[in-house]
């Protein structure tokens, strides 16, 4: 089959694919030193082995005492990393310095500050000092056996100091996947082989460093796999000497005499046919991928270089984090302003390259000028790919100013989160008119699975999680979900709960009909919105009222981006819907009749 023969799919459809056939393949483990440990995944749970602190530790300078006889005789003193060699007795007082071990027998400290000194080392003090004063008891930071770093966790320096606390020098974490990138093309010259170069016919082969580049910026393992001229035979073997988990092809995915890549590709899947062929976006619409029997991934992404780096982004760095086992494998998604027109939207959505600009509560987003594919001077200056929507689904032909768009984050540019002037004085705490003026009443909601259809896990509740992080603060049910028992559950719903978001199998023999019919208040609207961004019509995606004031969204369970897709949909209108459901409940209810 070849290019042609496949339908276009949106880049949604697109990534769930790709999130698919990564989800099969488990990460493989590899125990490390701690130090060499920053950012790789954890994969077993840090857990105390003894705990912490391991005795009973002074709090602060003073002197510990055995009851509250007064006055003391000072008979020692203990200073950090060293012990007091008997018992403390009753009249008796020694000092301790921050840190360090309470000696046998006392029961609290008395800081410096409120001591009296009297003749021959007597200590007096002012005030009551209660048992446990100034001491930091056995396990209080944490308990032997009390897990400090949860398994797939991506290690920060301070879980690694954990870890030393915890009693370890090494963790098990995800070994980094490892992807080789091939180019292809007879017009192609390596950038080191200026003798063989003429300017004539040939251009210098951009893609090669420029995505292993990418890769490396990301932690990936990217291995060279140099350049090959335009013949199936050399990239079949190629592809079929393969010892990655990875391999990116750039050029010849096209339907030209010389487009080999995705006959390539089907050599190496058992039933002939790639994951996708084609994609509704621009630039990057002759983008491929297959999964082998091997369970290696390959994508042909196209030859021109701005193409290959936008396809790279959305769909190749996206795998390999899952292939790691990073629960944050999407693409970072931020909310943009549009500084100026856009006219003359095309036929497909488009990924435009855009500088950022924080005005201080909005990003605006001003184009890099001419968007061709082979123009990869696009990029300069760009953070992010506005997601411009087809002038068909939009119904015109353009996009005025100030118009707020989706935007993917280049690899490398979290450093937009900070200040957008170096020399802009911070301010790290906010005033209480800020306070005032920011604050949003935050709404409790809850994430059910319907048992059978969603492997749900703390890491899929993290991703809802800070999608809806502006709007509600979502738990995760611990309950088990059947079709039978979710009339009791929603009966039993906390009254605070005002979205519950149920992930389920919404296929038209599905289960949930008689769930949806527990909602006597109907919300088409966000059903029809839901729908239109899923575009699958034999999935229904529903919304309801229940309880009087608890929005439920029905969610498809087929993949993770599918049900990022509906919620993505009735996003902006959440705020209002949750705020109008908790005016409408009354004060004095408390729980659901």
């Amino acid at each position: 089959m070849v290019a042609e023969d496949y339908p276009m799919i949106e880049m949604d459809d697109a990534i769930g694919r790709v999130i698919e056939a990564s989800s099969s393949l488990s990460p493989q483990v590899e125990e490390v030193e701690l130090i060499e440990a920053l950012g790789r995944i954890l994969m077993d749970d840090v857990v105390a082995l003894r705990p912490h602190p391991p005795f009973p530790a002074a709090i602060s300078d003073g002197y510990a005492l055995c009851g509250e006889t007064r006055p003391c005789r000072k008979v020692g003193k203990v200073l950090a990393g060293a012990v007091f060699e008997r018992k403390l007795l009753t009249g008796e007082c020694v000092y301790v310095a921050t840190g360090a071990p309470l000696p046998d027998g006392a029961d609290r400290i008395v800081k410096i500050e409120k001591c009296q000194y009297g003749e021959g080392d007597i200590i007096e003090w002012s005030g009551s000092i209660s048992a446990g004063a100034d001491i930091r008891a056995v396990g209080s930071d944490h308990k032997e056996g009390e897990v400090l770093v949860a398994k797939f966790s991506k290690l920060r320096p301070w879980d690694l100091g954990l870890a030393v606390m915890a009693g370890y020098t090494t963790v098990k974490v995800a070994k980094k996947p490892s992807v080789l990138v091939i180019s292809t093309g007879d017009e192609l010259v390596d950038n080191k082989d200026t003798e063989r170069y003429n300017p004539q016919c040939q251009v210098f082969d951009v893609n090669r460093v420029a995505l292993i580049s990418l890769f490396k910026s990301a932690g990936y393992k990217a291995t060279d796999g140099g350049l090959l001229r335009d013949d199936y035979e050399i990239l079949v073997s190629k592809l079929h000497q393969n010892e990655h988990q990875v391999i990116v092809i750039t050029g010849g995915g096209s339907v030209g005499e010389a487009d080999f890549s995705q006959r390539a590709l089907i050599s190496g899947v058992p039933d002939g046919r790639l994951s996708f062929g084609r994609l509704n976006m621009k630039p990057g619409k002759p983008t491929s991928m297959a999964k082998w029997a091997d369970g290696s991934l390959l994508f042909a992404l196209p030859g021109n270089p701005v193409s290959a780096l936008v396809t790279a982004q959305l769909l190749v760095l996206p795998a390999l984090r899952k292939l790691e086992g990073d629960p944050c494998y999407l693409p970072q998604q931020i909310k943009c302003t549009l500084s100026h027109d856009v006219s003359s939207l095309d036929t497909r959505p488009e990924f435009r390259r855009v500088s950022l600009h924080w005005t201080g509560n909005q990003f605006l987003a001003s184009d890099t000028g001419f968007q061709r594919s082979s123009r990869l001077t696009s990029f300069r200056g760009a953070q992010a790919l506005a997601c411009l929507p087809d002038r068909v689904s939009l119904g015109c032909e353009q996009l005025s100013k100030n118009t707020e768009l989706p935007a993917i984050l280049l690899e490398g540019e979290q450093h937009l989160f900070s200040t957008s002037d170096p020399h802009e004085k911070i301010h790290f705490f906010p005033s209480s008119d800020q306070v005032k003026e920011q604050h949003q009443p935050r709404h409790k909601a809850l994430l059910l699975t319907l048992e059978n259809n969603f492997n749900s896990t703390v890491h899929t509740t993290q991703n809802f999680a800070r999608l809806l992080q502006s709007t509600v603060f979502l738990e995760d049910s611990k309950d088990r979900i059947t079709q039978y028992n979710i009339k009791r559950v929603f009966n039993e719903l906390p009254a605070d709960i005002r979205l519950v978001l149920l992930l389920a199998d919404l296929s038209l023999n599905g289960p949930l009909e008689e769930p949806r019919l527990l909602c006597p208040r109907q919300a088409p609207g966000l059903e029809r919105a839901m729908s239109r961004a899923l575009q699958d019509p034999l999935q229904r995606p529903w919304a309801g009222i229940i309880n009087q004031s608890t929005l439920v969204l029905a969610l498809p369970s087929s993949t993770l981006t599918a049900a990022f897709s509906c919620l993505r949909a009735v996003l902006p209108a959440l705020p209002t819907i949750l705020s109008d459901l908790s005016s409408e409940l009354s004060p004095s209810s408390t729980t659901h009749q």
